[in-house]
């Protein structure tokens, strides 16, 4: 049995010489993280791996890292607020912009955040955490559908400021998210 040495390349090992020391000090596969950069960056890293082997005359595997799942706000301009006790609604399969605010029966104010992903209405439950940003941001479903594509209402637990395609983390819920999603495709596509 063999093993292989597999190197990430980023930022700091993405030049012809550094990549060509790595493969004399025995990288056997060069790693393409494909949850960071575009494709265009990733093409430059390929033609200086394939330049530094032809220096080195060590030849090497590329392997392609996809992104995989993630649940995560969608894209809006500036920041959102969310302070404790506040009421905020989850727009499911919202990718884009901030959905109008509403006000409850009461005319209590109700904040809004998109989110990319539309299955999430169906798989949240009353009383479930929903951590945004690393956890720093937490809700708690107040109510919740059961159908893609809806609202959440959540109330703020622990509030803070938030910016868009922010991560969202649902620890007490089983999401069923598809495991490779349309960007999976275009990076493999690209990858190959």
């Amino acid at each position: 049995m063999r093993s292989r040495i597999i190197a990430t390349i980023g930022p700091a090992s993405d030049n012809v010489d550094t990549l060509s020391e790595m493969m004399q000090a025995g990288m056997n596969i060069a790693r393409l993280n494909y949850s960071h950069g575009d494709f265009k960056g990733k093409e430059q890293t390929i033609q200086n791996i394939r330049a530094a082997e032809t220096k080195s005359g060590t030849y090497i595997a590329l392997l392609a890292d996809l992104p995989g799942p993630n649940l995560r706000l969608g894209r809006f301009e500036g920041e959102v607020e969310l302070l404790r006790g506040e009421l905020v609604d989850l727009h499911c399969g919202y990718a884009e912009g901030l959905p109008p605010q509403s006000t409850t029966i009461l005319g209590e104010m109700v904040k809004t955040l998109p989110v990319e992903w539309d299955g999430l209405s169906k798989d949240l439950q009353k009383g479930d955490p929903v951590l945004l940003s690393d956890g720093l941001i937490r809700l708690e479903v107040l109510t919740a559908p059961d159908f893609e594509g809806e609202i959440v209402r959540c109330r703020v637990e622990d509030g803070g400021i938030l910016t868009e395609r922010k991560g969202i983390n649902v620890p007490r819920t089983l999401v069923k998210l598809p495991a490779v999603g349309p960007r999976d495709l275009d990076c493999l596509d690209h990858g190959l």
